[in-house]
């Protein structure tokens, strides 16, 4: 209190200089403080590589931006791109995997075509039943909460091909930047010119602030891409007549694996998993390999060493899609499940509480896993419709997809979230799957199946998984995300 009212100096000055440190902070400093001693020259090599790691850091995160909501711009320059391409959702009506999967695929392929970076700017008003605002208006958005920024991954890959040097050089994005307009934002501001917010919503209007075009297209493109483009990839029959087979009542093979392989294709690209996806998906996966206790509900104690997925679609399903009954899909799994024993793990992904709780699953002769205290849809209403909570319900649809790309063996029926599991595990379940929505025959399914098992191990597992995420630079992964692990 003496201080404040300047009745005790609050410093002590030795020889014109300010030892004592200031209480309060009750007064500006009147006088210079005393030198302190140099640093050694240990101390400033220590110093030159501690800001050096934080700008690599810097750097590797966000390329040269204040946040990743704002165009990958010095990236797109850094990976010689004719400019970016804002991937903004597919449809209003659009769920996760639709969001997440197929509209950033069909992005990613419309970018290919033009030389163009696909960044992924998923807002409220385009994806509202996905988007929570009390996570996702933060300064990474909602794509990067559970995935690596599509640019990120390009970055790398393209330093794991040779094609750029360190990604997380920040004297090369620098340079890079340089060559953009009003280059003297790098160098005071480490960042690259903003790009105007205020961009035409219009599918053929471009944005030049900095030299790299960044193409926003209009919800009428982005509806027309997702349902009638000839070139889009699709997780079931629909679209223009032409893009279908002639027989739309049979599983076409040759169909699914077009589709698959070009998904899968722009995945490996693109898309990487981080944050509580992985760790919940791998914390199933090893729940299943062990025994661990977890929330899954195990029919039988034991490890498996044999995983066979299941998603069964159920509430809203339309289109050409419909609800296929638990019983086809225990009809299925049971002959596999008489021949293997507690050695088959099954998993069941469900939207559907009804379909969670029946109790037929029980019935199976091996361990059946279904989670508990998923968010789940009922009476035809869909998880979205039933809770509010997006994040929640986002990370349980993208656990599935994870758990699901990583097995032997899947049964499904049409959907968005089993069809994303097919392109990240392309073509390893291509050929190990069945698809419960067109006629088949029981013996041949089980055969699939069994063959599958056959070259089975459960350590396989995680390590597919571990596949679609980003290792840090420097470290080996495990495998790339090829569908290389069997």
């Amino acid at each position: 209190l003496l201080i404040r009212h300047r009745r005790v100096p609050p410093f002590v000055s030795v020889g014109g200089c300010v030892r004592q440190a200031r209480f309060f902070d009750a007064d500006a400093e009147e006088y210079p403080r005393c030198a302190a001693s140099p640093p050694t020259e240990a101390e400033r090599r220590r110093n030159r590589a501690a800001a050096l790691r934080e700008r690599r850091e810097r750097f590797g995160r966000v390329q040269n931006r204040d946040t990743l909501r704002d165009p990958p711009v010095c990236a797109a320059r850094l990976l010689g791109k004719r400019g970016v391409l804002a991937v903004a959702g597919a449809d209003l009506g659009a769920a996760a995997a639709t969001v997440f999967f197929t509209a950033v695929v069909n992005h990613a392929l419309h970018a290919e075509r033009f030389d163009l970076l696909p960044w992924a700017s998923l807002g409220l008003a385009d994806n509202p039943l996905v988007y929570d605002r009390g996570r996702h208006d933060g300064k990474q958005g909602l794509w990067a909460t559970y995935f690596e920024p599509l640019e990120s991954v390009a970055l790398r890959r393209a330093f794991d091909d040779g094609a750029i040097a360190d990604p997380r050089d920040p004297e090369r994005g620098d340079d890079v930047c340089a060559t953009l307009r009003a280059p003297e934002l790098c160098a005071e501001l480490d960042t690259c010119p903003r790009v105007a917010s205020s961009v035409a919503q219009f599918f053929n209007k471009t944005v030049n602030a900095s030299q790299v075009p960044v193409f926003r297209k209009s919800g009428q493109w982005r509806l027309w891409m997702h349902k009638k483009a000839p070139w889009n990839v699709r997780a079931w029959y629909y679209g223009p007549k032409r893009t279908l087979p002639r027989n739309l009542t049979t599983y076409n093979a040759s169909w699914f694996a077009s589709q698959r392989s070009r998904a899968h294709r722009a995945l490996q690209k693109y898309v990487r998993f981080r944050g509580d996806v992985v760790k919940r998906a791998a914390g199933v996966l090893d729940a299943l390999a062990s025994s661990k206790e977890t929330d899954l509900l195990a029919v039988q104690a034991g490890a498996s060493k044999c995983l066979v997925g299941v998603h069964a679609r159920g509430t809203d399903a339309d289109g050409r899609r419909s609800v296929q009954p638990v019983e086809a899909y225990v009809a299925v799994l049971a002959p596999v499940c008489s021949q293997l024993g507690s050695a088959l793990a099954v998993y069941v992904a469900t939207d559907d509480v009804a379909i969670a709780s029946h109790p037929r699953w029980r019935a199976l002769s091996c361990r059946v896993a279904v989670a508990s205290g998923v968010r789940r849809g009922s009476d035809g209403k869909a998880a979205f419709e039933v809770h509010k909570d997006r994040h929640a319900t986002n990370v349980e649809v993208l656990t599935d997809v994870a758990v699901l790309s990583s097995a032997d063996a899947l049964v499904h029926g049409a959907s968005a979230v089993s069809e994303a599991a097919q392109w990240l595990a392309w073509p390893r379940l291509h050929g190990a799957s069945a698809h419960l929505e067109f006629p088949h025959s029981s013996r041949v399914i089980t055969t699939r199946l069994v063959e599958a098992c056959a070259a089975s191990a459960s350590s396989q597992w995680v390590a597919r998984l571990r596949a679609w995420t980003l290792a840090p630079l420097g470290e080996t992964p495990t495998s790339s995300a090829s569908g290389a692990v069997v």
